[in-house]
């Protein structure tokens, strides 16, 4: 048998079982493992298996949220890369040759950051300024800590530019995107139960008895879930969804969730009832759930 002949004969390895070799772990086992914490529920094999491309290609690791996947508004999942995972593609890129940071203030009051890259391979830095009142955003993070945030802002876009990533992005492009509505609503109203741009289908029979039915029981006791009441969970069980799941009960809920592993479970197991809200402007509990990740990823001081 010639070279040729024998690396042709030789199996070609999945993805699947590629990235799970990383990591250690068996492939339907390391899917699973994916499956109930970084990957949303109904991701079919093939966005599962793009989803595993992009971590393979970037060499990020799932498992520590350098990446992750988030259901996109209009179906299938979008691969969102974390700050840690941004820092990582920076400090081991080979011509990596340091990062600096300049804020801009108007007195006490801070306006802008600019990230400069240098690289080896180059004569002049790259440099990327980020402003607040184009990037500030009425979230936990940003209240309490915007400087870090701008930072974080200035620092992912400075990475994308100087070294050509492409494919990926950070949590608060995809939600400005629009793949996303992370924008508080105003009060729900019957003609806006159906939120696209595109001119609504017809709604059938079924559609129009469980409109009236949400519509009745959002009048009635102003829970938007349409849910049916849960019993409560046992001790040391996720967290129960809320009864009015606005953007404001489920973000209170979802403060109390101390690690961005949790966080995933308890979306992934409610995401029926996060799907049911996209007919309901006022809850908004994927930006609540995006909100929260984005404080538990935050790079401390």
């Amino acid at each position: 048998m010639t070279q040729s002949t024998a690396v042709a004969a030789m199996p070609r390895r999945s993805i699947l079982a590629e990235v799970a070799n990383r990591f250690g772990m068996e492939p339907a086992a390391f899917e699973q493992t994916l499956r109930h914490t970084v990957v949303p529920s109904g991701c079919s094999k093939e966005q599962f298996a793009a989803f595993l491309v992009v971590a393979h290609e970037h060499d990020l690791n799932p498992l520590t949220k350098e990446i992750y996947a988030f259901p996109a508004k209009g179906g299938g999942i979008v691969p969102i890369v974390g700050v840690d995972g941004w820092i990582k593609l920076m400090n081991r890129h080979p011509q990596f040759d340091g990062i600096e940071f300049d804020d801009r203030r108007d007195g006490d009051k801070l306006v802008a950051t600019t990230a400069v890259i240098h690289r080896k391979d180059r004569t002049r830095p790259t440099r990327v300024t980020e402003y607040m009142s184009e990037c500030v955003r009425g979230t936990e993070p940003w209240r309490t800590a915007p400087a870090r945030m701008l930072r974080h802002k200035a620092l992912i876009q400075c990475v994308r530019v100087a070294f050509g990533f492409a494919g990926i992005m950070d949590d608060d492009d995809f939600e400005r995107s629009g793949m996303i509505d992370v924008t508080p609503p105003p009060a729900p109203k019957r003609e806006q139960f159906h939120s696209s741009e595109e001119p609504a289908p017809e709604p059938t029979e079924a559609d129009e008895r469980e409109a009236d039915r949400l519509t009745q029981r959002y009048a009635e006791t102003g829970d938007t879930s349409g849910a049916e009441p849960q019993d409560e969970p046992d001790p040391g069980a996720l967290p129960p969804w809320p009864p009015q799941p606005t953007y404001k009960a489920v973000k209170e809920i979802a403060d109390q969730i101390t690690d961005a592993e949790t966080l995933t479970a308890w979306a992934l197991a409610n995401e029926p009832n996060i799907a049911k809200l996209a007919k309901i402007p006022q809850a908004n509990a994927r930006g609540a759930i995006a909100d929260r990740r984005a404080e538990l990823e935050a790079v401390p001081e």
